[in-house]
């Protein structure tokens, strides 16, 4: 029976859903699935309140459980109650202490509800569990990206340095690189960086190079070719190091190896786009953009950087096309719709002002992060209600 409904409920069938929801319940009032189904077939049906009242008497009978406290979450995400999205997150923190993707999600609402030092400590929680997976780290940077131009102190750096996990290193200073500050990128990377990981010292070679450090840089990458010629970060000290010579050729085929084999590697899209801007070629330089924007659709720094360029190009109504769509795709990003506001006021549109003021406050008020631009519904009994 409750296979059928969330079938139903997948299909947008909400009256068979119901019907089966209700089937389950006349057998167990009390079912903790058969509620579920019928609080997300009614949020699905704009009945939400209805929904949050079935949900709060269930939570009342049993607050530990975690099906009914992440249901919880998204209703009142849906009515935009923010007292209790966090009291939500404070209870399923208790039965999932360890879910780095339950800590990402209560910071980005933490961040947006203006809890900075909260959200921090949250981050840091997960930074100091050294999380190996590459999608913790580049969420905890998304964070970053959106809200906290200055996330780590000191104590941070420190124990980044000394004690995190070789791929939140990575990760971060590529970030640090990516936003100009290569001295803290080579302070977390330098203890490891003669160690046995190729892709710390590669990462580390680009820092010594953004510090000037050209020919320490270049030797390292060398060094790794002669285990490795498609590393890409090695790539990338030797694409700048042929463009500080102008071989152009050997600098876009570089690039375009990092880009081949690295598709969601920012810094290769933004290095071939400079490659081909130093040798005066916009159209290609436009075209990188334009494959990146496909495969990276809600990068914030690559889309501030598409629009720049295409600003600087005397392209005002392409910039607003590409902002204005960018800002769709990531509708809970305050700095997405800010992005398509900065670039409205700066089009002759007379059309976009409206858009852009009403998407920032909207952004303001969503307390979820932003699904992948194609994302399904959800086919299971929890997750995201759109």
């Amino acid at each position: 029976m409750l296979t059928k409904g969330l079938i139903s409920l997948v299909k947008r069938k909400y009256d068979d859903a119901t019907t089966f929801a209700e089937r389950i319940l006349d057998v167990r009032p009390n079912d903790e699935a058969g509620l579920i189904l019928k609080a997300r077939t009614l949020a699905l049906t704009d009945r939400t309140e209805e929904a949050l009242q079935i949900m709060t008497e269930a939570g009342a009978l049993n607050r530990e459980s975690q099906g009914i406290n992440l249901t919880l979450l998204e209703l009142y995400r849906e009515v935009g109650d923010l007292p209790k999205i966090i009291e939500t997150f404070e209870r399923l923190r208790e039965s999932r202490p360890d879910d780095s993707a339950l800590k990402i999600d209560f910071a980005n609402t933490l961040y947006k509800s203006g809890n900075t030092e909260r959200a921090r400590a949250l981050v840091r929680s997960i930074l100091e569990a050294k999380p190996t997976n590459r999608i913790t780290t580049a969420d905890i940077i998304e964070l970053w990206v959106e809200y906290d131009s200055n996330p780590l102190t000191d104590q941070d750096y420190a124990f980044l340095a000394k004690e995190g996990s070789v791929e939140s290193r990575i990760d971060i200073a590529r970030y640090l690189l990516n936003i100009g500050q290569p001295e803290r990128a080579r302070e977390i990377l330098v203890a490891a960086a003669s160690g046995f990981w190729p892709e710390v010292r590669a990462v580390y070679g680009r820092t010594l190079a953004a510090l000037g450090r050209k020919g320490e840089a270049l030797a390292i990458a060398n060094e790794i070719f002669e285990n490795d010629e498609t590393n890409a970060d090695a790539l990338l000290i030797r694409a700048q190091d042929a463009l500080d010579r102008e071989d152009f050729v050997q600098a876009v085929n570089d690039a375009q190896i990092v880009i081949r084999d690295n598709p969601q590697l920012l810094d290769g899209h933004l290095a071939l786009v400079n490659i081909y801007k130093e040798k005066d070629d916009l159209d290609s330089a436009q075209r990188i953009f334009q494959d990146a924007a496909r495969l990276l659709p809600q990068n914030l720094m690559l889309f501030q950087a598409y629009a720049g360029f295409l600003i600087e190009n005397g392209q005002d109504r392409r910039a607003l096309s590409v902002t204005r769509s960018f800002a769709r795709d990531t509708s809970a990003s305050v700095k997405a719709w800010q992005l398509y506001s900065q670039i409205c006021g700066q089009s002759s549109s007379q059309t976009c002002e409206g858009e852009a003021r009403r998407g920032v406050l909207l952004a303001r008020s969503l307390y979820a992060r932003d699904l992948p631009p194609g994302t399904p519904p959800t086919r299971g009994l929890f997750g995201r209600l759109n």
